[in-house]
């Protein structure tokens, strides 16, 4: 088969003269997805011209704006409501209108990477009766996360996303270990790796020294089910008895926050947990330099930036084997592998991390390995080489 063209793209000069070549489908479901998908835009910036941009969201405001001349912006709003019949409507008129823009941008456009667009059918076939190559960005496993949200409605997403899994031309996953995790194995020719994750080492740095913090645990993340904060929080009763001076951070909002603080109480834990709420990006590297150690623990995760943050800020992480986490955190060297998520394990692994005479070696090790995977200049280099292989596959 012919390789595929971005326009007139070239790998060596990076230049696309005739179109803007590449094209990025977002659906921004929250705030904590907000940096990925930005950090996606500058990336496809790096590798072509003119980069457009279809960002689905819930209002009319935009992450983009056609007033950075290195966009081409398409805003579409995603009505929500409390009926499931209306929410099945809006998903299908989202589609349609998204798949619009697809076409409409059709002579821009050669290659189009869909963010958190898994179940988008309509668009997928748009591009592909166009002409466009089709890459899916997974960032999680949807499966799971619909089943924790028991949502009957939500169902027909995972019908909708192993369709649109045939459709596309290309699977891109963090890692290869994902083919088996999220069960990919039927489209194992079109799984190819890539990521979008950098950090701005200026502001995700050391600024307290591990040895001047104190004894906090931060949880910073989405209050829902599938992240585990149920399980967390469970564990700190067992963990107070055990260290006096041991303090907790909670930052992050989700549906279970009225259950953590209920339970906070309930426990009489108010002294002990702090809760924050959400942290804007340009704060979270203070937060990260207060702690001690950060715990995931999460069913379900992708590549939690967090995790990289954290480890910028030379701040330990621990976190369940699960996404392509274990590809970056190995047991003992660059952070700590949980062995489940019950709120035991979480208890006993936190007793066992703090008290690790090898924490501040972890912490550098970890400083070294963000630094040397995840800048600005691996991430794009990283796609261009994925879309070379995407060629040679094509």
């Amino acid at each position: 088969m012919a390789a595929i063209e971005i326009g007139e793209f070239d790998m060596k000069s990076h230049k696309n003269e005739r179109g803007t070549g590449i094209g990025v489908l977002s659906q921004i479901g929250g705030r904590a997805e907000f940096q990925p998908f930005v950090n996606l835009i500058e990336i496809a910036k790096g590798l072509s011209a003119i980069p457009a941009v279809i960002e689905i969201s819930k209002d009319s405001r935009s992450l983009c704006s056609e007033k950075d001349t290195g966009l081409i912006v398409r805003n579409v709003v995603h009505e929500s409501s409390p009926s499931p019949v209306r929410r099945a409507l809006n998903y299908f008129k989202t589609q349609l209108i998204s798949a619009y823009h697809i076409v409409s941008l059709s002579n821009k456009v050669n290659l189009w990477v869909f963010y958190m667009g898994d179940a988008m059918v309509l668009p997928t076939i748009a591009g592909r009766l166009t002409g466009k190559k089709v890459l899916l960005l997974l960032c999680g496993y949807t499966e799971m996360e619909i089943d924790f949200r028991n949502s009957p409605i939500e169902k027909i997403g995972k019908i909708l996303k192993r369709l649109n899994l045939t459709l596309s031309n290309f699977i891109v996953v963090y890692s290869s270990g994902l083919e088996r995790r999220w069960r990919l194995e039927k489209w194992r020719r079109k799984v190819v790796i890539g990521h979008e994750h950098f950090l701005d080492f200026d502001e995700f740095r050391i600024r307290k020294e591990y040895n001047q913090r104190d004894s906090l645990i931060g949880y910073v993340g989405r209050l829902s089910r599938e992240k585990g904060i149920l399980n967390f929080i469970h564990a700190i009763p067992s963990l107070s008895s055990h260290f006096h001076d041991l303090r907790f951070l909670i930052a992050g909002e989700g549906p279970l926050r009225e259950d953590v603080e209920r339970y906070l109480k309930e426990e009489d834990l108010e002294d002990r947990v702090r809760m924050v709420g959400w942290i804007e990006h340009e704060d979270l590297p203070r937060y990260l330099n207060d702690l001690r150690l950060v715990v995931i623990p999460s069913y379900t995760e992708g590549l939690p930036n967090v995790m990289l943050e954290a480890m910028a800020c030379g701040t330990p992480v621990l976190a369940t084997d699960v996404g392509a986490i274990p590809d970056v955190i190995k047991e003992g060297e660059t952070g700590f592998i949980l062995p489940d998520n019950s709120p035991e394990s979480i208890s006993e692994r936190i007793m066992d991390v703090i008290s690790s005479p090898c924490l501040s070696t972890v912490s550098e090790k970890a400083l070294e390995q963000v630094h040397e995977r995840f800048s600005y200049e691996k991430a794009v280099q990283g796609w261009r080489d994925m879309l070379e292989d995407v060629s040679r596959k094509y």
